[in-house]
């Protein structure tokens, strides 16, 4: 079909008439049949011209032009996409979506709460200096007590008013120390050994200890010891007479003026004096008397064990060391009127020494001027 094209103009568009348009139709050849016009008018927001294609179908297509804002039915008719980078909105601007992580940090989202299911912890005001919590009956509030600065973490209680409750520990076991008031029964004692300090205590009765007494302890009273199978090493003190067993067990050591008898012998008062030494050493025969001399006037002595002997008094020795094999000795047959031996000076006591073997036997003395 051969295209046919007429022209029409009202003015020439140009710059300075931006009300000029030109336009022009075509057709298929019958006469008023138009399958399609051009008008071509001037953009005066943009560098060129727009020319508006009618279709035949009524669609209308803009080409040339530098663009220009969209008009109210182009903008209302479907979404246009907008980037805000660069661009700044005054006013509110309804936003749909979530909001990104930035966009939450970057200033402070006003949230209604009216009918929005909260979890997890949301900070509230106090709405002016109070707060008030509405909840059911009998149902727990979490609350979270303040000095004004920051959050209580320890609340002080007084249990000056705290009443008393009876506890049973039938079952109950108990780890660590326990201050216990009042005293044990009787189960208590026997189940376990219970320590007992005895610094203070009074004891009634007899109490069976175990382990050895402290120093303390040994000194603050007498304590009763059985000897029956106990080895004793060392001396100790004895008080009370020695039974016949113990004196016929070990040689018993005399200290002091030995036991003597005084008889009249010869006109003269005669002591006799036993010699029993335990073991080697000194023995006093006869103490001193003020005034007198001692006088040996007989007597026999033998030692235990090989050994020496000799008489003394306080100036010195009255004999040399007498030696003597075990178990032998001397005898002075008794003569009040010669004396054997005499102490050198008056008021001074008479003594024996002995060296390895005890002293054994008996011997007279007359004291006198």
């Amino acid at each position: 079909m051969a295209r046919r094209n007429e022209f029409n103009r009202d003015r020439a568009p140009d710059k300075d008439d931006a009300d000029g348009f030109l336009w022009r139709h075509w057709g298929d050849g019958g006469v008023g049949r138009v399958i399609g016009a051009r008008i071509q008018g001037y953009d005066p927001l943009g560098p060129g011209y727009v020319d508006v294609l009618v279709g035949s179908d009524g669609s209308l297509t803009t080409t040339g032009g530098g663009g220009g804002g969209l008009t109210d039915a182009q903008l209302r008719a479907s979404p246009v996409p907008v980037s805000l980078t660069s661009t700044t909105i005054t006013g509110s601007v309804a936003v749909t979506g979530p909001l990104t992580d930035a966009q939450l940090r970057a200033s402070v989202v006003p949230v209604s709460l009216t009918s929005t299911t909260i979890t997890g912890s949301v900070t509230v005001g106090d709405g002016g200096g109070s707060l008030t919590v509405d909840a059911p009956v009998a149902t727990p509030v979490f609350v979270r007590l303040s000095d004004g600065a920051s959050a209580i973490a320890t609340l002080p209680v007084s249990l000056a008013s705290v009443p008393t409750h009876a506890v049973t520990l039938t079952s109950t076991t108990i780890t660590g120390s326990v201050a216990v008031t009042g005293p044990l029964t009787d189960a208590q004692l026997r189940a376990t050994p219970v320590p007992v300090s005895l610094t203070s205590t009074t004891i009634t009765g007899s109490v069976a200890v175990t382990g050895p007494l402290t120093d303390a302890q040994l000194r603050a009273a007498v304590v009763p010891v059985s000897l029956t199978s106990t080895t004793i090493t060392g001396s100790v003190a004895v008080t009370g007479p020695l039974t016949d067993v113990q004196l016929r067990a070990t040689p018993v050591p005399v200290s002091g003026t030995v036991t003597a008898n005084p008889s009249n012998y010869g006109g003269k008062t005669v002591t006799r004096v036993l010699v029993n030494q335990g073991a080697a050493g000194t023995t006093v025969i006869a103490a001193a008397s003020a005034s007198n001399f001692h006088k040996i006037i007989g007597g026999m002595l033998t030692l235990s064990g090989t050994g020496t002997l000799k008489f003394l008094d306080g100036a010195g020795d009255l004999t040399g060391a007498m030696d003597f094999t075990a178990t032998a000795g001397f005898l002075a047959n008794p003569s009040p009127n010669s004396p054997h031996l005499i102490t050198s000076v008056v008021n001074s006591a008479l003594s024996i020494t002995t060296v390895t073997g005890a002293a054994r036997g008996w011997l007279l003395v007359v004291t006198e001027p």
